[in-house]
């Protein structure tokens, strides 16, 4: 059972990473042959500078964003896993159930796309996927199997650049749908009821729609080090229904040094840290409290490409159990 559980976790890893690194290729050669054909005319070199201030070139990531307009194409996949997971004790009619060992696996894939349609405004769209599963009977009991996807529709406005610091204010709307198979909720409530009851499901969905608006700043100490904040406070549809509308807000900061310009080595690295104030028992496209180190390759203008490990963590208020994980995540971004 546990090879077929995981050939299929597997399998559907692979899969999404091939189709995202074809979906990524495909945009990359398009885009890059485009904007070959209208260069032709002045140059057979093509040059496309990041996102740059202060003779700096940020290093950036998919939580933590830069508030710079651009035309660009961002895909990100990652796997991830609990770091010693125990699975609380269950007690269900009355009896404890001995608690036991676990990990419960997490995926990611997260592909957006951005266009600058003046030099001070952009529009962008998003589309993201993520899904948590137990490896383990007993994991797969206390915190059930969740999957989600999610659309997201942004518009980017440029409103202060100088010389070392950019000012940009956004906003968005996005709309989630959380599927959560929560077996150990079913079998309490048919032990309690004596039967399965309408409001008892064993599959419950959730769609979510909320508007957010906020900010962004980067700042450029010198051409190797860079620091960039995000503020965002948003309002919409909960995933617990008795809870009706929320307010929710995302705060992330993060630091760069890329040390190409001092040793002509072409890596950077990053370091972030990101939080937000959504229900972690249930939701699932809503981050925890998030760590983050990545490392860049930074030898082309146009083109950026990283490893980034995120260290996260968050209270499951059922068991008051708190989770921790590491995931591992490959990032790629490609300017027009």
């Amino acid at each position: 059972m546990k090879r077929i559980k995981f050939k299929i976790f597997a399998s559907g890893c692979f899969t999404a990473l091939a189709v995202t690194l074809c979906l990524f290729t495909l945009t990359v050669i398009s885009g890059h042959t485009q904007t070959k054909t209208s260069e032709n005319t002045r140059d057979s070199v093509l040059r496309i500078p990041k996102p740059h201030l202060n003779g700096h070139k940020f290093i950036t990531n998919q939580l933590v964003k830069e508030p710079f307009v651009t035309t660009n194409v961002r895909s990100t996949i990652g796997i991830g896993q609990t770091l010693d997971f125990q699975t609380p004790v269950l007690v269900i009619n009355g009896k404890s159930l001995i608690a036991l060992k676990g990990n419960m696996l997490f995926t990611t894939l997260d592909f957006e796309y951005q266009q600058a349609i003046r030099d001070w405004l952009a529009f962008s769209g998003r589309f993201q996927v993520a899904g948590r599963i137990g490896t383990e009977m007993q994991a797969i009991l206390t915190s059930g199997v969740n999957v989600a996807s999610g659309l997201e529709l942004g518009w980017l406005v440029k409103l202060m650049e100088t010389r070392n610091m950019a000012l940009s204010g956004n906003i968005k709307v996005t709309s989630q749908s959380a599927t959560m198979i929560n077996l150990y909720d079913f079998v309490q409530g048919v032990i309690d009821s004596g039967k399965i009851t309408p409001d008892n499901k064993i599959i419950k969905s959730s769609p979510l729609t909320r508007v957010f608006g906020g900010a962004r700043y980067a700042y450029a100490f010198n051409k190797v080090f860079g620091a960039n904040v995000i503020f965002e406070i948003g309002y919409g549809s909960s995933v617990d229904r008795t809870k009706g509308q929320e307010w929710v807000t995302n705060l992330g900061i993060g630091f760069d040094a890329d040390i190409m310009p001092v040793t002509g080595v072409p890596f950077g690295f990053g370091i972030a840290y990101y939080n937000t104030n959504y229900q972690y028992s249930e939701e699932v496209i809503g981050r925890p409290q998030t760590a983050l180190f990545q490392i860049n390759y930074t030898g082309r203008d146009d083109f950026d490409i990283g490893l980034i490990l995120n260290y996260q963590w968050y209270v499951e208020s059922r068991f008051n159990n708190t989770i921790k994980f590491v995931n591992a995540l490959l990032n790629m971004k490609y300017y027009f």
